[in-house]
């Protein structure tokens, strides 16, 4: 029946977490035996296959405590060496910038080619995460001189060692400036890197700028992240 005015409205109380987790992992079950692994490169590892149905029942089921079903999802991934495998030292930003690296599972592009790139919008909340962590000094024609998330050098040096790889495959220095929550103490700050794929689609007046780094769903390091949570438990 069609909803003509209020008396119509049937109001209905919100469906239980249960029961929509028990409607994901019907979908999710069906998927992953319909399809085979030869799906995930079919698909550019940018649409459904079958690693990425496995990797949501590893999520769901480790929501659900279920810790056993989780190393199963888990291991039916890591153990497909011949599709996936984690990158190398200097590599690992390959997963944002490239679909096909052998790391991701599942990613969502943003090929502006494809009509897929984000524009920058004033709105914090809603402009594009590769233009709220990278700086114009670095970036020329970024819409931010300090980025609206960043990181100083001390916090920096508590998460990375002076020698550990993802401290240059991430993170670059951008000025050196105050840090409220020290005081205003002057100090090194630090941009994210991992979002810096883009283009100005007038590349002479660096006007019109789109970002067009993946946005990553699963990859191979999410998973042995999440069987060592299960083994734990």
């Amino acid at each position: 029946k069609a909803t003509e005015s209020g008396d119509d409205v049937e109001l209905k109380g919100a469906t239980s977490s249960t029961e929509i987790l028990e409607i994901i992992i019907a979908d999710a079950q069906k998927a992953s035996a319909l399809m085979t692994w030869e799906s995930v490169n079919k698909s550019a590892r940018r649409k459904a296959n079958k690693g990425a149905a496995l990797a949501l029942l590893a999520h769901v089921s480790a929501f659900q405590n279920d810790y056993a079903k989780t190393l199963i999802y888990t291991d039916s991934i890591i153990n497909q060496a011949s599709t996936f495998s984690l990158l190398n030292k200097g590599e690992v930003s390959d997963v944002f910038s490239n679909n096909d690296a052998r790391e991701n599972i599942f990613v969502i592009t943003q090929k502006d080619s494809e009509n897929e790139s984000a524009a920058h919008t004033d709105n914090i909340f809603t402009t594009s995460v590769s233009f709220s962590t990278s700086s114009s000094i670095s970036f020329p024609g970024f819409p931010f001189t300090v980025p609206n998330y960043y990181i100083d050098k001390s916090r920096l040096d508590k998460l990375y060692s002076q020698t550990d790889a993802r401290r240059d495959d991430f993170f670059l220095k951008f000025d050196d400036g105050p840090v409220a929550i020290d005081n205003q103490a002057i100090t090194d700050r630090f941009q994210l890197t991992k979002y810096t794929n883009f283009l100005f689609k007038n590349a002479a007046s660096l006007g019109d700028l789109r970002a067009e780094s993946n946005i990553v769903i699963f990859r191979l390091a999410d998973m042995i992240l999440l069987k060592s949570e299960a083994l734990y438990q």
